[in-house]
């Protein structure tokens, strides 16, 4: 019984400074010169609350639908998220919700993201889906999308997928559960998605949402229908707390491997290694150095350990580093190196020398 107090304990203490998110109010837009106003759609299977955080961590019967309007200032530390205090609200300082609408149905939502698309310009018309974390309530996760979406400057339309975290550090074996339950849900939206965006969909999985992530890629593979794997734009897989070995499993089952497949990993992850001290299991693609043993799978791992000092978190270095958001963006990162395809036709070497350029860069850091 000590090894289990034990783990609680050092997770607890890990998240015990952490500054826990919350939405209070629906707030008027900031003036333009504050701040930019992000759209982001949501598919969730947190359970509705009638008014804000709007979901909480319980499971929900089956997915909700909402639309949010998120405002990041535009004076602030890339990388870093500055909720509201007690005191009045500050556009120019925090970010602030300045906009909801629940989407009843899920024609509703479909109708939203259509028309949100049909405004974009034609090279834009695509969706970037962001899977977050364990130990995330609702507002965080809504919040980092946005976050996201201000920082890489990603194109097109912003869709978050988030499950039903408990947002707690002893909430480890329930969110893994809420993942797996999570899995149809996601499957249903990344096949909505991509037919209403015509197969331009990139798949971001954060942590333990790059376990669902690749949990759903093998239900996709499965199917009687695994056609979507090869028209996905991308994945990108940010700190993935994945087992190597249930990962090398799993890839047996995702065939095509949608391409490009990136892994941003560090290390020197502490989170993830404490949870290879819940599973048991110490080899988490997340933490890995290299790809030894899974070099025929077709991924590509960028190792950002060196941005570990920088970062909110060793575990969020791929989201909160400034330095490597700088180079990522400069080298059209995410957004290149996630576009397989231009105009239908194959784009395999610029994107590999896009993915040369991050490498070098990274390693070149700090000389």
């Amino acid at each position: 019984m000590l090894r289990p107090f034990l783990l609680c304990l050092a997770l607890t203490a890990l998240n015990a400074c952490v500054e826990r998110g919350m939405i209070t109010q629906i707030l008027p837009a900031p003036p333009s010169d504050e701040a930019r106003v992000e759209e982001i759609l949501v598919v969730t299977t947190r359970t509705p609350l009638p008014g804000p955080p709007f979901f909480s961590g319980q499971r929900g019967d089956g997915p909700s639908y909402a639309r949010f309007d998120v405002s990041v200032p535009q004076d602030r530390e890339i990388g870093q998220i500055a909720w509201r205090g007690k005191g009045a609200p500050d556009p120019g300082r925090q970010f602030l919700t300045v906009g909801h609408q629940k989407l009843d149905t899920q024609a509703a939502f479909d109708r939203a993201l259509r028309k949100r698309l049909a405004a974009l310009s034609p090279q834009n018309r695509e969706v970037v889906l962001f899977v977050h974390g364990f130990n995330t309530n609702f507002p965080e996760a809504l919040y980092r999308m946005a976050q996201i979406q201000a920082d890489f400057e990603t194109p097109g339309q912003q869709v978050l997928f988030s499950w039903a975290s408990g947002a707690t550090a002893g909430s480890y074996l329930y969110d893994r559960d809420s993942n797996l339950i999570a899995r149809n849900a996601l499957e249903d939206t990344l096949r909505r998605l991509d037919r209403i965006s015509n197969g331009r969909v990139t798949l971001i999985g954060f942590s333990m949402g790059g376990f669902l992530a690749v949990e759903t890629l093998r239900q996709i593979g499965l199917s009687r229908d695994p056609g979507l794997l090869r028209r996905l734009e991308g994945v990108v897989l940010i700190s993935p707390d994945i087992d190597v070995k249930l990962f090398r499993a799993n890839a047996e089952d995702i065939k095509p491997f949608p391409q490009p497949l990136i892994v941003l990993a560090s290390r020197h992850d502490r989170a993830l290694g404490l949870s290879a001290l819940v599973t048991g299991q110490p080899d988490r693609l997340g933490s890995r150095e290299n790809l030894q043993g899974l070099e025929d799978l077709g991924v590509t791992l960028i190792d950002v350990a060196a941005f570990n000092s920088e970062a909110v978190s060793s575990h969020t270095v791929g989201l909160t580093s400034p330095s490597l958001i700088r180079i990522l963006r400069s080298a059209r990162g995410i957004e290149a190196a996630t576009r397989p395809r231009v105009d239908g036709r194959p784009h395999q070497k610029s994107i590999q020398l896009n993915i040369d350029e991050i490498q070098s860069r990274i390693r070149n850091f700090g000389r």
